[in-house]
Formats: structure tokens, sequence, C-alpha cells
């Protein structure tokens, strides 16, 4: 596997990983605030719902009791209070979202019906001004149980919105804890790749720059440590494979020198006379007999050579013919020629020492 596959692959699954992590949790809580709002919503109708019929029962009841004084306003007080009743009973039955909450919206209107009848009855037996006493035995106690019956509708409701803050509340603590989850395993997932980035890449990176600063410092027989078959390694193998064919190439050409010395020592050492061969910067190149430090015939021919040589060059490669010079050193003489390749191209100075 090449190295870019890897680093595409490992910033993949991390981005993954993050889109995962966000999507889900933002589903999560969408979801979640949706369910509490929608539960929310129909509770609170059904409450109010309720509390209206709370309150049309009491305007009945008091309707009741004004009907007592004075009959007339008494009467259509109650018409209206019963039209409000079931307009609330309406709206409440037909928003049940609670379990049991349809038997109980039954009842309200079975209680109902039995305290309106009771209260018909009543006013049928007494037609002018009862007493309270009477109103409380035959009325009184239906009313309570119809009270009662809206009032459990309420307390019903207010337990599911109760039940839905707790759902909600786990709810949320699941998500917070799947969150967690996703990035702790997210970070995790980032320390290894961080690791196995710095293992394959980075110390390998170091790995090359050591060797080829210790190359560059002369160290030829250093090479690249190998790994793998990615990119970083094909480097490597190519480099060490340059590396050694130029040591190949290099130990070539010192054999060549050192073949081409020994020729040209062979091919001076068949002259008689003192022989030198200098450079044409005027160092020396090789001689047939022995030099010591103590001679100073090569040395003043070498200075020679430095302070008269760039001119004599110069007029060489123009096609000037240069003469063979004498040159005094010590107490030797020496002649010295200019060796010439391809008619135009110095390449050295020939110098014959005699004494």
């Amino acid at each position: 596997m090449t190295l870019r596959t890897r680093l595409l692959l490992g910033y993949g699954y991390l981005i993954a990983l993050h889109l995962i992590t966000a999507i889900s949790s933002a589903a999560g809580f969408y979801h979640l605030s949706k369910g509490v709002d929608r539960i929310l919503k129909e509770n609170f109708e059904s409450i109010d719902a309720a509390m209206g019929l709370q309150e049309a029962l009491e305007r009945q009841e008091s309707a009741l009791l004004v009907i007592m004084l004075e009959p007339a306003v008494g009467n259509e007080a109650l018409a209206l209070a019963e039209n409000a009743f079931e307009r609330e009973l309406a709206r409440a039955r037909s928003n049940i979202t609670v379990k049991r909450e349809r038997d109980i919206v039954d009842l309200i209107q079975q209680s109902h019906l039995a305290y309106r009848s009771a209260r018909n009855q009543y006013l049928l037996e007494h037609p002018e001004q009862g007493t309270y006493a009477q109103y409380k035995e035959s009325t009184s106690t239906l009313f309570q149980g119809a009270k009662a019956q809206v009032l459990s509708l309420i307390e019903i409701n207010q337990q599911a919105m109760l039940d839905a803050d707790r759902q909600a509340r786990r709810s949320a603590m699941r998500n917070s804890v799947m969150l967690g989850v996703m990035v702790v395993i997210a970070l995790l997932s980032l320390l290894v790749l961080l690791r196995r980035f710095q293992e394959g890449f980075l110390l390998r990176l170091n790995d090359l720059r050591d060797a080829t600063e210790a190359i560059a410092h002369g160290e030829s027989k250093r090479r690249i440590p190998q790994f793998g078959a990615d990119e970083l390694g094909i480097i490597a193998k190519r480099l060490n494979e340059t590396l050694d064919a130029h040591a190949r190439t290099v130990s070539e050409l010192q054999g060549m020198i050192n073949q081409s010395k020994e020729l040209l020592l062979g091919t001076l050492g068949g002259i008689k006379a003192r022989v030198a061969l200098f450079g044409l910067d005027g160092a020396v190149v090789a001689t047939n007999f022995p030099p010591t430090k103590e001679d100073k015939d090569l040395t003043d021919v070498s200075q020679w050579i430095e302070k008269k040589g760039k001119a004599i060059l110069k007029d060489a490669r123009k096609g000037n013919k240069f003469a063979p010079a004498s040159v005094r050193c010590g107490a030797a003489q020496a002649e010295l020629q200019l060796l010439i390749a391809g008619e135009v191209r110095p390449v050295g100075w020939l110098a014959r020492i005699t004494t």
C-alpha cells in the first residue's frame, strides 16, 4: 500500500468518524427535542381542556345557586356553562394521547350526565327556591364526583408530562454518553494514526535526512535504510542504487587513473635523463626519479610555471607555438616543453633536468 493511500485512508477514517458523531448527535437531539415538544403540546392541550371542563362545571354549579335566587338569570348562565362544557369535552376527546385518558373522558361524560340529571330533577322538584340542604343532598355529591374525574384527567396529563421529562433526561444522558464514547474513540484513533504516521513517515524522513547529510559530508559507504515498498521505500532504494552506481564508477575511474599513472611512470622510466611531468598549474604529476623534500629543482620549476605559465598557455590556445624554455633551478638546469594535445589544447609540462 502506498504512503498516499495510507494517509488518505487515515484521514478519511477520522473525517467519517467525526461526521458520524456529528450527524448521530444532531439527529438524536433533534428527535429528542421534537418528541418532547410533541408530548408537551399534546398534554398541555389536554390539561387546558380539562381546566376548561372544570371551569364549565363550576359555572354550572354557580348558575344552579343563582337559579335559587333569580331563575331567569341563572337559567341563561346554566345554558352557557353547559355549552362550554360540551365544547371542552369534545376538545379533550379529540386529543387522547395518554393511556387511560379515553376512559377518564368517558367517566367525566357519565359523571356530568348523572350530575345534570340530578340537577334537572332537583329543579323540577323545587321550582321555587329550595334549601341548601336539599341541594347538597341531591346534586352536590354528583358535582364533586364529576369534578374529581376532571381533576384526574389533569393529574394523568401532568404525570405524562413528568414522564416525558424523565424520558427526555434519560435520552439526553444516553446521547451524551454516546457522544462521549464517539469522542473517546476519535481521540484514541487519532493517537494511533499519529503514532503510525510518526513511525511510518516522520522517523523514516529523519533517517533519510541523516543518511543524506552523512553522504554529503563524505561518508561514501553510508546507505539509506529501506522500509516497505511505498514512496519513501522506493526513494531510498533508488538513492542507494545511485550511490552504488556512483561508487562503482569512482572505483572504475580510480582504476583507470592508477593504470594511466603506471603507464606514465613506465614511459618516463624509459627516458635516461631526469624527467618530471607537471600539470598546467605547476603541480608535480610524475617523475622518473624519487624526489625528496630537499630537492629544490622541482620547486623552482613549479614556481616558474606558476609565474609565467598562464601567459604561455593563453598564447598556446591561440595556436602560437612555444619553444622549449631553459629554467635555472638551483645547481641544475631544466628544459621545459609544453605538451599539446589536439594541436591547440595544452595538457601539461615536461621538464628535463640536467646538472
